[in-house]
């Protein structure tokens, strides 16, 4: 909490310290201060990105999800540190904290559509005509396969469950409204607009 540029160059070697040290909880908090750092004295930015690196090797979910708030503020735009700990983010994505999860799911959306592939076709109209007759096809495809299951499961999943969702299966309406939808969605999630 002392907030002198001089004690900057000692707090980053605490923080290695701690960052090593055998208890989770150490280790959170001491991620959890090198945003502190590096607001205190952004020229040790290098040191605070080898120190993230370390934390995200860290196999404690506590320490993962600090690391990656901590990523958010030290360097937002260094999302290639994810590229080691992408899959283990994923797979702990349920062990982190609330924030934790709230930082991890922000980061790994944005790691997502820097280094993803587009689907082909996303955002192209041409395309439109045959995503729609692909998607009235599946609906219908659908709603055959719950007419079918119907009877086994006392009825409750009939045909008659697809007008509920706004059609009766068998319109192209509601595929062209499938594909927009899925467009929409695309487009939200490719598009760097909150």
């Amino acid at each position: 909490s002392v907030r002198l540029p001089l004690v900057a160059h000692l707090q980053v070697l605490a923080a290695k310290k701690c960052v090593a040290d055998p208890s989770p909880f150490v280790r959170r908090v001491a991620v959890h201060a090198l945003p502190k750092i590096a607001r205190l004295d952004p020229s040790l930015r290098g040191d605070m990105e080898a120190l993230l690196q370390v934390a995200f090797n860290d196999g404690e979910p506590a320490v993962l999800g600090s690391a990656v708030a901590a990523l958010a503020e030290v360097c937002p735009e260094r999302l290639d540190l994810l590229h080691a700990p992408f899959r283990k983010l994923c797979r702990c994505l349920a062990d982190l904290d609330e924030w934790g999860q709230v930082a991890a799911l922000t980061q790994l959306t944005r790691y997502c559509r820097a280094f993803f592939a587009a689907p082909p076709g996303w955002g192209a109209v041409a395309e439109a005509d045959a995503d729609t007759e692909w998607a009235a096809g599946a609906s219908l495809g659908l709603a055959g396969a719950l007419g079918g299951l119907g009877g086994g499961l006392g009825g409750g999943m009939g045909a008659g469950a697809m007008t509920s969702f706004g059609g009766d299966g068998s319109d192209a309406d509601d595929g062209e409204a499938m594909t927009r939808a899925a467009a929409a969605a695309a487009q939200n999630f490719y598009s760097d607009e909150e």
